[in-house]
């Protein structure tokens, strides 16, 4: 995973490449993250409730 965000991080960073591709490559981290943290968020709150039923 961490090779995949160092692989878009440096279609972003690439000057060289179109403003559209740095773009997109932007987009894609940003979206991405957003879905980890939003996963991430999900799962905690799915554990606080599990643990309030287990009490």
């Amino acid at each position: 995973m961490t090779e995949a965000v160092a692989v878009v991080a440096g279609i972003m960073g690439e000057n060289a490449n179109a403003p559209q591709v740095r773009l997109n490559a932007a987009e894609a981290i940003i979206r991405n993250g957003m879905k980890l943290t939003e996963q991430t968020d999900i799962l905690s709150r799915l554990d606080a409730l599990e643990a309030r039923q287990n009490d």
